[in-house]
């Protein structure tokens, strides 16, 4: 019984050669451009999303010597908290490459750091092993990935 269905479909497609290569090519054209678009919606629905709602990042960019940078003025936060209303938390990041020299040879670890206040824990939820030690950090804390650590 297949076989006879098969034999039909493969009449059929040698018989109306110009309608079944249109529709094989519409399919296939339909298909290679719907598939990334919703790839592309679907990753845009849920960028971010796992912090929660209500989280805003604010960026200024200036541009010197065909270099961009995004980043914001630190006394903008400030402005920000006092003069906005509807504003629960501000919390600032500065991002910053940091080299360490380990004693008195002349070798140098990298890092690539970031300095937050101390609510930021508490506003983005980071999940991973030894999180638990993030709820008791204070001032002048440091966190390390395993393999950062493991470098030091």
């Amino acid at each position: 019984m297949l076989r006879h269905y098969i034999i039909i479909g493969y009449r059929n497609l040698v018989r109306h050669f110009s309608v079944s290569f249109a529709t094989i090519v519409g399919y296939a054209m339909t298909l290679s451009i719907m598939l990334p678009v919703l790839l592309l919606i679907n990753q845009r629905a849920e960028f971010d999303n796992f912090h929660g709602e209500n989280i805003y990042r604010i960026t200024t960019r200036l541009q010197l010597d065909a270099i961009e940078f995004a980043s914001t003025p630190p006394p903008l936060a400030d402005y920000i908290q006092n003069n906005m209303p509807g504003i629960n938390s501000v919390h600032s990041v500065l991002l910053k490459d940091l080299k360490i020299s380990t004693g008195t040879d002349e070798a140098q670890l990298q890092f690539q750091t970031a300095f937050v206040d101390d609510a930021f824990f508490k506003v983005f939820k980071l999940s991973g092993e030894n999180m638990g030690v993030l709820d008791q950090l204070g001032q002048k804390s440091i966190v390390l990935t395993a393999e950062s650590s493991k470098r030091l």
